[in-house]
């Protein structure tokens, strides 16, 4: 068989149009690409943990590590061990996946001898195990006959009865470990098939994702079934788990004192980190400004989506929101901006929604303490933090000058706030000059110029309304906030 033949029939090959590197918003082709090199190099038996927070794109990029790998020509398997939680027996769902996923990429496979072994071999372990349980459930009950027995025995031919619990006992064991070791010798043989008689090529790739969401006891028996019974020449398993929780859940089952990091580690030969995402990109790959803008021209900074997405990103990674918590946030945006062009009689400020958005993802506490016209650094976030792109103190006057309307005016009848707004206009011109002139910070500069024209937009809006529009108060943003909290992904 062509190596091409692998990607029209895989099990999961409508994955290559949804799933390649040039769909990924994350930016991880380069990483997924020396990942798999690194894969694809391993001959012996290995298994590596791929380490990501959840939310932080792990089953999207095992997608792709997936469709990769089949266009090179290697048989993968995808396994969702969370999906297979409600069962017993790991082993039934890794020996099951691997054999069906195996046969789809060509069913003359069915008929391979140590395919066939490998499905009697699981069977005989999996019967071993059957009949060892109700052996000792009808002994502990105190039956003189086991009633599960005679069922069990039916499903597959029983071999010899002996009476004895304690025999019966070391007899399934013994069965157990021969065809332990036999279930590995089928998966060598497999693989040599594979490559020899079917144009493969080697190492196979089993990817098993969720396995952090499954049963602390499902996870910890899933690995061992990895090791002990799956651990050949020419497989190689990438387990995909946000480790501090599977090391979290661990814990729960041996105790809080119990080293879960150092147990964890005997079931891999290496670790990786899945790479911090590039939010900008990933979310202007993602939204427009359009879709959350939808022809209202009642707002405020929509027509400076890039600059905005500067912040909501710079502000998420500071916080360090997944990008599951930051799709959750748009969505909720989306919402409320949906609702808000129904009511186009106040002027809505983009910025000022999503940052109200990240603080209430962030501490519902401090969110509730805000008021109107509360000159807080803004909306609490740590702007400081957020790096020399982003001029944080500039962001929070620009924040703090719409959120604190209220109407008091100087000594030449103006709005006190807008004043104050324009009389530091000038200080952040200068500022652009200088960052300008400096020829390192190009696009500082842009971003620079975007603040100080906004400052003057806002001047000229209310210097020259004459459509009767007014900034929305900070309690209609708390309010469409909280009522968006119901909206989830």
């Amino acid at each position: 068989m062509e190596n091409t033949d692998f990607i029209f029939n895989a099990c999961h090959q409508a994955w290559r149009d949804t799933h390649n590197w040039d769909t990924c918003k994350l930016n991880r082709r380069e990483y997924g690409e020396f990942l798999l090199n690194y894969l694809l190099g391993e001959s012996g038996e290995f298994v590596l943990n791929l380490n990501g927070a959840w939310g932080s794109g792990k089953t999207e990029f095992l997608k792709r590590l997936y469709v990769a790998a089949l266009e090179r020509g290697h048989p993968v398997i995808y396994i969702n061990a969370w999906e297979s939680d409600f069962s017993q027996q790991p082993l039934v769902v890794v020996a099951s996946e691997l054999t069906q996923q195996v046969y789809a990429f060509n069913g003359n496979i069915g008929k391979v001898k140590h395919y066939k072994n490998l499905k009697l071999h699981c069977g005989r372990f999996l019967r071993g195990l059957a009949i060892g349980a109700t052996e000792v459930a009808a002994q502990q009950l105190g039956l003189k006959n086991n009633p599960i027995k005679p069922v069990v025995e039916n499903l597959i031919p029983a071999p010899e009865k002996p009476e004895d619990l304690m025999h019966s006992l070391t007899l399934n064991y013994q069965s157990q470990q021969k065809a332990m070791k036999a279930i590995r010798q089928d998966l060598a043989g497999l693989a040599e098939v594979l490559e020899k008689n079917y144009g493969s090529n080697l190492p196979i790739i089993v990817l098993v994702d969720e396995l952090d969401r499954c049963r602390p006891t499902y996870a910890i028996e899933m690995l061992e079934v990895i090791k002990h019974f799956f651990s050949v020449d020419k497989l190689v398993f990438v387990v995909a788990t946000d480790t501090d929780q599977l090391s979290h859940s661990i814990r729960a089952v041996y105790g809080e004192g119990f080293d879960a990091d150092t147990y964890l580690r005997r079931f891999f030969q290496q670790r990786a980190k899945l790479p911090e995402p590039d939010l900008k990109q990933y979310i202007l790959a993602k939204y427009s400004a359009e879709d959350f803008i939808h022809g209202n021209s009642n707002h405020l900074f929509g027509m400076h989506w890039e600059f905005v997405v500067e912040v909501l990103a710079a502000s998420a990674s500071t916080l360090s929101l997944s990008i599951r918590s930051l799709d959750n946030i748009l969505l909720r945006a989306k919402a409320i901006m949906h609702h808000y062009t129904q009511n186009t009689a106040k002027l809505t400020c983009v910025l000022i929604l999503f940052l109200g958005l990240l603080e209430h993802e962030k501490s519902k506490e401090l969110f509730a303490t805000r008021r109107d016209n509360d000159r807080t650094p803004t909306l609490s976030m740590p702007f400081d933090r957020l790096g020399n792109a982003i001029r944080g103190s500039m962001i929070s006057e620009l924040c703090g000058d719409i959120l604190c309307k209220k109407n008091q005016t100087n000594n030449y009848g103006e709005s006190e706030s807008y004043y104050e707004i324009e009389n530091r206009r000038p200080s952040y011109l200068k500022e652009e000059r200088r960052i300008d002139r400096s020829r390192n910070f190009e696009s500082e500069a842009d971003l620079w110029l975007t603040v100080a024209q906004w400052h003057q937009a806002i001047y000229s809006r209310h210097q020259h309304e004459t459509d009767g529009h007014i900034f929305r108060p900070w309690s209609d943003y708390k309010k469409m906030i909280e009522l968006s909290d119901v909206l989830t992904l």
